[in-house]
């Protein structure tokens, strides 16, 4: 028993010291959305956990503006030595067939791990005559271009997920951008538009208080603490995207130092304390890392690329 347990304690102190000889004893996770919204506090609680898990000090450098080009500029740029990442979302990819930009998102960047998933959803008010997303589509079909569809945009997950729901069920959405969802939201309430594309976190509250209500999920699944809310594709429209985020390493980082922060951030969101955090921000984790995250990057990139030149979406 006393061997197995000197065996165990062996090998994660082995572990830990591989790590250390591979990875900067202090990191910082650059991101390029600001300080107090959804992102940042899940690059915090990120952080935090991959500090438990053998990581160091990790620290989060906010560095928002010109579309998230500023921090990737940024980080892009920084050393490659494991001690600089960047943590990236569909506006990584979607800016980057709207913009010339200072790098390659990729040939500047190594993946190193995908993290969590935040679900979206089409809301209206709750006295809203629309009570399913089809009696919504089937009224914007007759009515076309004079219902709308408000979301933060233009370069979000937001706007392509209108899009793909215009390509899935036949119509043109008059989609209204908005600085933030939460202006969006309050637009909705006003009356001023009938509907929004939305994150389920920044709509949550105002669901649960019977102010809004949910038509449906553009997740593959139903999600968990919404289960009475069915998914496009179970209301017959093929559309499933959520928003996503993960986190690089600049270009030509050394595969070890790679391989070292995949098994930390891998142990980080493994860990049951930090999905429970998770949960009240409705994101979900998702990691997958080194290579299968590139791979999910590059057909990303491809298929965003693809809704972006047939929408004629634009950086308005």
């Amino acid at each position: 028993m006393y061997r197995s347990i000197a065996t165990a304690f062996f090998c994660a102190a082995s572990i830990t010291l591989a790590t250390a000889q591979t990875v900067p004893a202090t990191q910082r996770i650059v991101v390029t959305f600001p300080a107090g919204g959804t992102a940042d506090v899940l690059a915090r609680l990120v952080a935090d956990q991959m500090g438990r898990a053998g990581g160091g000090s990790v620290v989060v450098d906010n560095r928002p503006g010109a579309n998230s080009i500023i921090g990737n500029e940024f980080a892009a740029r920084a050393a490659p030595d494991g001690g600089t990442l960047l943590m990236v979302a569909n506006s990584f990819l979607i800016t980057s067939f709207l913009r010339d930009l200072p790098y390659d998102t990729m040939k500047s960047f190594e993946p190193v791990c995908s993290l969590a998933q935040s679900p979206l959803i089409i809301i209206v008010p709750a006295n809203s005559p629309y009570k399913t997303v089809k009696e919504f589509i089937d009224a914007t079909k007759a009515a076309p271009g004079k219902l709308a569809m408000g979301a933060i945009g233009p370069a979000t997950a937001q706007r392509v997920a209108i899009e793909l729901l215009s390509k899935s069920a036949g119509l043109a959405v008059n989609f209204v951008p908005y600085a933030s969802s939460v202006q969006a939201l309050n637009a909705v309430l006003a009356g001023d538009i009938p509907s929004a594309m939305v994150a389920i976190a920044d709509a949550a509250a105002m669901a649960k208080d019977g102010r809004v209500r949910f038509l449906s999920v553009l997740t593959r699944e139903r999600v968990p603490a919404w289960k009475d809310t069915p998914t496009m594709i179970e209301s017959g429209y093929d559309t499933a995207y959520s928003a996503w985020f993960g986190l690089l390493a600049p270009a030509k980082t050394p595969s070890t130092t790679l391989k070292a922060l995949s098994d930390i951030v891998t142990r980080a969101m493994a860990a049951p304390e930090l999905a429970e955090k998770m949960k009240p921000l409705e994101f979900y984790p998702s990691a997958s890392c080194g290579a299968a995250f590139g791979e999910f990057l590059r057909a990303e990139s491809e298929s965003t690329g693809r809704v972006v030149r047939e929408a004629g979406i634009k950086m308005e």
